[in-house]
Formats: structure tokens, sequence, C-alpha cells
């Protein structure tokens, strides 16, 4: 009869952690850890991106969105298998009519973090002559819409604020609009830029040319993605530049999952919805022995240089030898 091999039965031991699992939450749900034993995390989490304002008529831009918050924290302590996740949707463009300020984005949540929306890009919601919106305050705040040249309150429409305060900061504010051109949607990495216009008093320029976006940011420790930048707007001269990091070039929507900010509108164009959040989470899973190995398995680790040591574990065990093979004659006993 066949000899089985020998083993070692023992409890299960895990080692120093030596693996990182990450988790890319895209929509509203649930995030389950993968091992029972962990019991904190790190996590990125990052807000709606807002949308730009509606542009009524044929000479007067829009305000782009801002970007949604962008927060991070370690550790976050956890104590379920399943945490709630809330990831917040971009806000849609301004419509035409009253209110034509964009959407603010929506706030996503994760634990003790809540990173808020975007705020609004500013709107013109009528002809020329009328009132124009400044940029929602929100995470990062949206720019304002151009400024109107028949009321000189009205010269110069002012950006968003970052709102509320959060340290580290979780986004800056969207640039000022001004004659014939909106401001730029604020970043996580950077304000957005005002509008600049020919012979304007605090932000003149060889024309009437759109407002950045304010830059994306990696300021999550490990992180290379870049996230949460701001629309870019339009102006009459030319438009502005866009950043990585998911905010829309004039004209065009925010990525989706980035938290970037509406790219904003010209010429009764349609107005431009925000990005979606996103919610990333790291989650350090230690390397476990099973508790039984048998001895090729040992061997196996062994010569691999993956068995568990002293310096790293303390593991209880049994020895169990081989059994040993039965006898052909009556009384003989086997050998171990």
């Amino acid at each position: 009869m066949a000899r089985t091999n020998g083993g070692l039965i023992g409890v299960v031991k895990c080692t120093t952690a030596d693996t990182t699992a990450i988790q890319t939450i895209t929509a509203s749900g649930d995030y389950i850890r993968k091992n029972c034993t962990v019991t904190s995390v790190n996590a990125l989490v990052i807000a709606g991106g807002a949308g730009s304002g509606f542009a009524a008529d044929g000479c007067s831009p829009s305000g782009a969105g801002g970007a949604g918050g962008y927060r991070h924290a370690t550790p976050i302590p956890i104590s379920a298998r399943c945490t709630p996740v809330t990831v917040g949707g971009g806000g849609a463009g301004g419509t035409p009519g009253a209110p034509a300020i964009g959407t603010s984005g929506s706030n996503s949540v994760f634990g003790p973090i809540t990173s808020n929306g975007g705020g609004g890009g500013g709107g013109v919601h009528t002809n020329p002559g009328s009132a124009r919106q400044a940029g929602a305050a929100g995470g990062s705040g949206g720019g304002g819409s151009e400024g109107n040249p028949d009321n000189s309150p009205e010269v110069t429409l002012s950006g968003g604020a970052a709102s509320p305060a959060t340290s580290p900061a979780q986004g800056t504010a969207g640039g000022n609009g001004v004659i014939n051109a909106g401001g730029g949607g604020g970043g996580a990495g950077g304000a957005g830029d005002p509008g600049v216009a020919c012979g304007h008093p605090a932000h003149p320029g060889p024309a009437s040319i759109g407002g950045d976006g304010g830059a994306g940011s990696t300021a999550w420790p490990g992180d290379c993605t870049v996230r949460a930048s701001g629309g870019a707007a339009r102006g009459n001269g030319g438009n502005g530049s866009t950043a990585p990091g998911g905010g829309g070039a004039a004209g065009v929507a925010g990525t989706a999952n980035t938290g970037g900010g509406g790219g904003g509108g010209y010429l009764n164009s349609a107005s431009l919805a925000g990005g979606s959040g996103v919610v990333v989470i790291k989650e350090t899973v230690p390397t476990c022995a099973s508790g039984v190995w048998n001895l090729k398995s040992h061997f196996s680790k062994l010569s691999g240089c993956k068995w568990i040591t002293r310096a790293n574990a303390s593991i209880n065990y049994l020895i169990v030898a081989g059994g040993g093979s039965g006898g052909n004659q009556p009384g003989q006993g086997g050998t171990g």
C-alpha cells in the first residue's frame, strides 16, 4: 500500500502586510473589504464636478464648471465587512431662462470624509443688458460669466470660492469673467484663470479670451492619476485651455469619474455637465498561512524563500510524520 506524506498543522497566521488591494468605486454602493483582519484603509474621495452656465445669446460666453472636491485620508477605521460609499454625480449645465447658472456637483462620502460638489459656472439668462451671474461656490468654485459692458458693477463677474474650507484644501476658486470672456472653473490643484479682455482694468489682454481651467491633482500619496480639474471657458476672441484631470474644454462636458468641471458655453450653445466623482480605496492585505501544509508545499515555500519565519510571525504547529505502509504477513507492522 502506498504511504502518505507527513505535514505540519497549525493555526492560521499572517505575516507582515505586503500586498495592496485597490478598489475604484464609480457608483454609490458598498466597499467590501478583501480581508477580515483589515481594520483601516486609505481612501481618495472626489465629488462630482459642476456644469457650466448657459450662454443665452451670440456674444455672451458663460463661466465654466468647478471641479468636485478632492480629499484623501489615512488611516480610515472600518469595523464592518461592508461600508457604504456615496459617489456624487456631475452637475447639469445651466438652462435657458433664470437661473442660467450651472448646477453644482453632488457630494461624495466615505466614512468620515465628505468631499463637496463643484460650484456651477455663471450664466447669461437673457439678451445683452440683463444681469449676468457670478460663479457658484463649491468643492472648487465655478467661473464667472462674461462681464456686462452696459452695467459697470458687472464689468467683472467673480468666480466662486472653494467652500467649505477644509485642511488640506479640497479645491480652489473659479476665475473671474470679463467682457466677452468667461472665467475658468477651479481645480483641485490650481485656481481657474480669469478671462481677459482688451482694456479691462483688472484682466487686460490682446482680445477677449476665456479663462483656463484650474489644474487637477495627484496629491493622494502613491497615486499618479490626475483628477478633478476645472472646465475651460470660451471667449469671443479665443478659448481657454484645459489641464489634465477630466475638466472639459470649452464646449465639452467633464469626464465621468474624474470630478472634472464642464467646459463653458457660447453662442446659445447647450451648457455642459460636469463629470461624476469617484472613490478609490487602498487596503493592505496580509499574506496569510493556511495552517495546514503538506511536506511538498513546505519544501516548495522554503526553496522559494516564502516560508514564514520567526522574524515576521509566531507559529504554533504540530509536525506529523508520514504514515507507514501495511505489512504483507500476519503480525507485521508498518514502518514510519
